[in-house]
């Protein structure tokens, strides 16, 4: 995946129910050249949660083209229920975890265009 700003990211794809139920979860840190890219059949308003994640992440709701749809930034870890879910405002048919602050530091924003490569 490559950013407006020419960053590279390499990610894992959860591109089945229990892939994209684990997401993140248990993981201490996510580096800043990696995340996860949730894949989903039909775009639509996807809720996600912070539950088990034990650091913040940014997250980036992406169109079928690949355009930044919706950005929530520095998602807190949950440790008490209920979490909070964090649902965009429009549809997406991707999801990108990344460490928090990388949108930010990146300058991602509402709008862009990135490049993704799926393995086939």
């Amino acid at each position: 995946m490559i950013f407006p700003d020419g960053t590279r990211v390499r990610v894992e794809v959860a591109d089945t129910d229990r892939a994209r139920g684990r997401g993140l979860m248990f993981r201490d840190a996510v580096p800043e050249n990696e995340g996860m890219l949730f894949v989903f059949d039909t775009p639509d308003r996807y809720g996600f949660w912070m539950k088990n994640v034990r650091a913040p992440l940014d997250i980036v709701w992406l169109d079928d083209q690949y355009r930044v749809v919706w950005i929530v930034q520095n998602a807190a870890p949950c440790d008490r229920e209920p979490c909070p879910t964090y649902v965009p405002e429009t549809a997406a048919l991707f999801v990108v975890e990344l460490t928090g602050g990388f949108a930010r530091r990146h300058g991602v924003a509402v709008g862009d265009a990135l490049a993704v490569s799926l393995p086939r």
